[in-house]
């Protein structure tokens, strides 16, 4: 039996978006928008951190996990934002 995709995207703050309401995530200085198909911000996620690679390896890691929810919804899986609040070593 294959797997369901999930129905909403819970973010690190605890607040949940219904994946079909994404459009897109766009960058900006202190973290990613999250924007629905009229470009309202719907959602927020602060990439905590100083500036540097580590800072800029999360705001990818963001972004592709939105890149995959807003490509392929039905194999969406509930995303694991524990490496926003670690450092690398």
């Amino acid at each position: 039996m294959a797997t369901k995709g999930i129905r909403a995207v819970k973010f690190p703050d605890g607040g949940s978006i219904l994946v079909a309401l994404i459009a897109q995530a766009v960058p900006y200085a202190e973290g990613v928008g999250i924007l629905n198909e009229r470009n309202r911000m719907i959602g927020w996620i602060a990439i905590p951190g100083p500036d540097g690679e580590t800072r800029d390896a999360k705001f990818e890691m963001v972004l592709e996990i939105f890149n995959a929810l807003i490509n392929v919804p039905r194999n969406a899986t509930q995303p694991d934002w524990s490496f926003l609040y670690t450092e690398a070593q």
